[in-house]
């Protein structure tokens, strides 16, 4: 049985967010501040995955996505009611692997805790070096891009490569733009969103089927991209 760690202080919340990951089949253990889940996290049970809110009586959820997100595995789901751009950047930056604003459907938050379980999943497997997304095959050892139905390969330039890659390792994951930045340029990434968005353009031109309406690479608008597997 997965286990799930709700870090919540709103006791009416943290009630419902126990009986709703209940009824789903999981195991619950909760913490009503920071001192509390490192105590859940250093037990003997393992954590699968955090719910996380981000006003604690002992600090910022962000203070416990900084101190223990370089450590563990687990996907953190922040739920808070902060829903502007600022905050939900701030929080995927930090480490977090999904946000979702209250108030929200319970389906949406069981659908989104099953995404990053399976995400989890597919990380501790032994990584892939082909992938095959919608109508997209990719061979990463071969460096090899094929639209089905096509037999030429598709020529893509190294920045727009490494983009790709970037995207096939974390599917179904919001990617910042400072996350993008840092992984595809480096140190030599200057902040630049627009320069983000000119090669995200440039490379569903050649990997989307309509480049108008992409279904492979989708906006997060005012924090980065997702690609949908």
């Amino acid at each position: 049985m997965q286990h799930i760690l709700v870090i919540e202080d709103d006791a009416p919340m943290q009630s419902f967010l126990k009986t709703l990951c209940e009824s789903a089949g999981f195991k619950v253990s909760l913490a009503n501040t920071i001192e509390q889940a490192s105590a859940v996290m250093s037990g003997a049970l393992l954590v699968d995955l955090c719910l996380l809110d981000l006003g604690l009586p002992d600090g910022s959820g962000h203070d416990f996505i900084r101190a223990f997100k370089p450590q563990m595995t687990a996907p953190i789901i922040v739920i808070s009611a902060r829903d502007t751009d600022f905050d939900k950047i701030t929080a995927l930056d930090f480490g977090a692997d999904d946000y979702v604003a209250k108030p929200f459907s319970s389906g949406e938050l069981l659908a989104r805790i099953r995404v990053s379980l399976r995400r989890l999943v597919q990380e501790n497997e032994a990584t892939p070096s082909t992938f095959q997304v919608q109508h997209l095959n990719v061979n990463l050892d071969a460096r090899t891009v094929y639209l089905d139905g096509v037999d030429d390969a598709i020529h893509l330039t190294p920045i727009e490569f490494r983009l790709l890659e970037l995207f096939l390792k974390q599917p179904n994951k919001v990617l910042t733009y400072s996350q993008i930045g840092r992984d595809v340029w480096g140190n030599q990434f200057t902040g630049s969103t627009e320069k983000i968005r000119v090669h995200i353009a440039q490379l569903r031109q050649k990997i989307e089927k309509m480049p108008s309406a992409p279904t492979l690479i989708s906006n997060a608008p005012g924090i980065g991209y997702r690609l949908n597997h």
